[in-house]
């Protein structure tokens, strides 16, 4: 008994059922409805608590809203390695050959105006040869142009001499006949002249004498008449009647005399005319003859000209031929590398024109074009901060966003389109990289709100199925 009551503790004793007292039991039930007034403070409390829970959680989630952090976020694409605009080449070829020997290795590097290559065209070489062919024979034939000239020169000048010449000479004979037509005649007829003067003057003399004579038989033969008798004796009257017809036949002879020089006279001066005409004639050939070797002369120089203009355009087609010469060595536009593998392929093998034989590129900056997709494209901003991981490394090149597209570009599925962004790095000497290269980028963008990129990312998600 001891061991049972030991057992028991205090807390047992202390919950022991007390019975109630009767009054408690036995309240009547209208009673209880009269105390519903003394507990309506209780009800209002609970009200009270209630609303004032409410408050609170209207308050923490407003504190939570207006507190809630903002977490890192970023854009990730595909990007690939290309060249840098204005420090790129593709060398190609401006005309057709054969390659005969490249100068440079790939990877080996280039400066502004190297040599690269040098080709052979036989198209270009016979285009060169045929026009210095014609050139040549343009220069032969202006050659023989410019000597017909100078003979024609000669032989004009020398019809102007024989023109001058026969001018002169009709000249003097025109001179002469009118000399001759004013009494200011030629030696010759002034002999004639002469001669006849002194004719008129003798045959003036014996006219005078035949008329002595010619009175004195007259008073004779009057006397002899009168008297009947001849009182002058015959032979005295023959003689004089010799001498009359003496005077008479000396006055015939020095009539003809001065007929035949007068005949002489009108002869001469019949060929001086005869001997103007033909001058004239001649200075009528002679301008004529000057006037032919003009226009031969004329035309010459004319054909000199057009040698001379077709000498001009063949030396411009040989010239330009030339330059063609002068493409077939390939030169470097600009400093850099040689990115086209297996040149030595290409040398001894005929290309057509604009076929692509050597690339150079500036390797010490790149053009990263990345590739977002078109719901990420309104979260990046230029500037961005962007990490560069080229393929199978981990280790980034940081740059940031230098432009982004102003038009979405179809992506290669040809469903999903992209954005594409543009970057710029400098390439790292200890794991260069090389346009055609492939990686990805992250793009540090704004922060955003844990429930903003559980949003963003469901929607990448699920919007395509919807759509």
């Amino acid at each position: 008994m001891n061991t049972s009551n030991h057992s028991l503790t205090p807390s047992q004793h202390l919950l022991k059922v007390v019975p109630p007292p009767t009054q408690t039991t036995t309240r009547p039930k209208p009673e209880l409805s009269a105390t519903q007034t003394p507990a309506k403070p209780e009800h209002q409390a609970k009200i009270n608590v209630g609303k004032w829970i409410l408050i609170g959680v209207i308050i923490s989630g407003l504190g939570y809203v207006t507190f809630v952090p903002e977490f890192p976020h970023s854009v990730k694409g595909e990007a690939d390695i290309t060249s840098t605009s204005n420090a790129r080449q593709d060398v190609t070829l401006e005309v057709a050959g054969v390659i005969k020997e490249i100068y440079v290795k790939p990877n080996q590097q280039v400066s502004q105006g190297q040599k690269l290559a040098q080709l052979e065209s036989p198209d270009i070489e016979n285009a060169i040869a045929q026009a210095q062919t014609e050139l040549g024979k343009a220069q032969s034939a202006l050659q023989d142009a410019l000597r017909m000239v100078e003979d024609l020169r000669t032989k004009h000048s020398e019809m102007q001499v024989i023109e001058e010449n026969t001018h002169q000479a009709a000249d003097k004979l025109r001179q002469e006949l009118a000399g001759i037509h004013q009494g200011n005649s030629v030696p010759q007829i002034q002999e004639l002249e002469r001669d006849i003067e002194g004719l008129q003057e003798k045959q003036k003399q014996i006219s005078a004498s035949l008329t002595i004579h010619q009175q004195r038989l007259e008073t004779i033969n009057a006397v002899n008449k009168e008297a009947g008798s001849s009182i002058i004796s015959p032979i005295r009257i023959d003689e004089l009647i010799d001498q009359t017809y003496s005077r008479q036949a000396e006055l015939a002879e020095i009539a003809s005399l001065v007929s035949r020089k007068q005949a002489q006279i009108q002869t001469f001066v019949k060929k001086l005319d005869d001997k103007l005409k033909h001058a004239q004639a001649e200075v009528k050939a002679a301008r004529a003859a000057r006037l032919s070797v003009e226009e031969n002369l004329q035309a010459a120089q004319a054909v000199v000209s057009d040698r001379y203009r077709q000498i001009k355009k063949l030396e411009a087609e040989v010239q330009r031929q030339q330059s063609r010469r002068e493409q077939l060595v390939l030169i470097a536009d600009t400093a850099g590398t040689v990115t086209t593998e297996d040149l030595d392929l290409l040398e001894n093998t005929w290309q057509p024109a604009g076929k692509k034989i050597i690339e150079i590129v500036d390797l010490s900056e790149l053009t990263v074009i990345a590739k977002i997709r078109q719901e990420d494209e309104k979260f990046i901003q230029q500037q961005d901060t962007v990490k560069l991981y080229k393929q199978g490394e981990f280790q980034p090149y940081t740059t940031t966003v230098e432009a982004i597209s102003s038009a979405v570009q179809p992506g290669e599925n040809q469903i999903k389109p992209v954005w594409t962004v543009r970057l710029s790095i400098k390439n790292d000497d200890s794991s260069p990289m090389k346009p055609g290269m492939t990686g990805y980028v992250s793009i540090e963008t704004r922060p955003m709100t844990l429930f903003a990129k559980l949003k963003h990312e469901v929607l990448k998600v699920f919007r395509p199925i919807f759509l």
